[in-house]
């Protein structure tokens, strides 16, 4: 369910242009929704599922949601990008500002290992597949999730530098 909510969160950024409208309801009050939004979007891509489904069908579902959420972030990042441009100075949205409000969130650094991880994986089994239109379109918002976070966060970028430096300079 949890994978449907976000996917339909990402669908509906996706499909509609930027009104100042939405974008006040959706940041109103210091953006109180949009930050519990977002932290309510990243998961720990290591977590192990509790109760009676078997481990391959949790990391599946797992696997979609992050998917899911790196799409879903991906629009509000674009959604930040697109209304700092559009609208006036003091306007809070940004993608230093989503970025910013993520920073505390415990599992932030594993998520963001875990899109590098995604994107290499599929980097380096291209030259023996090709890749379907979702699949392409996800390497896209990876690729540009991961280079927000290199522009507009110092310790998302030291932290993937540090971390993952071979794997960004070989593949990505």
């Amino acid at each position: 369910l949890s994978s449907l909510i976000v996917q339909t969160l990402a669908i509906m950024f996706r499909e509609t242009e930027v009104e100042e409208a939405r974008v006040k309801l959706l940041f109103a009050k210091k953006g109180a929704l949009a930050s519990r939004m977002l932290l309510a979007l990243i998961c720990d891509p290591q977590a192990e599922g509790q109760g009676a489904q078997p481990r391959s069908e949790v990391q599946v579902l797992l696997t979609e949601y992050l998917d899911a959420s790196c799409s879903l972030l991906f629009e509000l990042l674009l959604l930040g990008h697109e209304t700092s441009r559009c609208f006036s100075a003091e306007n809070l949205v940004s993608v230093g500002w989503i970025l910013g409000v993520l920073q505390p969130h415990p599992h932030l650094l594993s998520f963001m290992g875990y899109q590098v991880q995604q994107v290499v994986r599929v980097l380096s089994r291209l030259q023996r597949t090709s890749l379907s239109p979702v699949q392409s379109v996800l390497l896209f918002q990876r690729c540009r999730l991961l280079l927000a976070c290199l522009q507009n966060n110092s310790l998302l970028a030291q932290h993937l530098r540090s971390n993952f430096g071979e794997e960004l300079r070989y593949f990505v």
